[in-house]
C-alpha cells in the first residue's frame, strides 16, 4: 500500500465523528491497537501495519485536558470509557471495511 493510500484512509477515519463522545471536529489518533502473537505485546504506534490503526477523537478527548488519550494514556483511557480491546479491534475493523468496500481499494490489494 502506497503512502497515497494511508492519506485516503487518514482523511477517511477524519471523516468520523469522535469515538468517545460523537463530537466534531477531530483528530486522527494513533493507537497501539495490534498485539505481537509471538510476544503478547502491544506493537509500536505508526510501526508497519501499525500506521493504519487509527481513530477519530476530538481535541478534548485526543490531547487537551485530563481525560485525554495522551494524558490517561491508551489502556486507563479506553478502561475509563468501558471500550475493550475487541469492541475497538471491532469498530475499526468495520471502518476498515467500509473503506475498502467503498472502492477506495480492491481486496486484492491486501495480499
Amino acid at each position: 500500500m502506497s503512502q497515497a493510500d494511508l492519506k485516503r484512509w487518514m482523511d477517511y477515519v477524519a471523516s468520523r465523528p469522535c469515538l468517545i463522545c460523537q463530537g466534531w471536529p477531530v483528530e486522527v489518533a494513533h493507537i497501539q491497537m495490534l498485539i505481537s502473537p509471538k510476544t503478547g505485546l502491544r506493537l509500536g504506534r505508526r510501526v508497519g501495519v501499525n500506521k493504519w490503526a487509527v481513530i477519530p477523537l476530538c481535541v478534548k478527548h485526543h490531547r487537551s485536558g485530563g481525560g485525554s488519550i495522551h494524558v490517561m494514556g491508551e489502556t486507563k483511557f479506553f478502561e475509563e470509557h468501558e471500550i475493550s480491546q475487541e469492541v475497538l479491534v471491532r469498530v475499526w475493523a468495520s471502518w476498515f471495511c467500509g473503506w475498502v468496500e467503498g472502492g477506495r481499494k480492491s481486496a486484492g490489494d491486501f495480499s
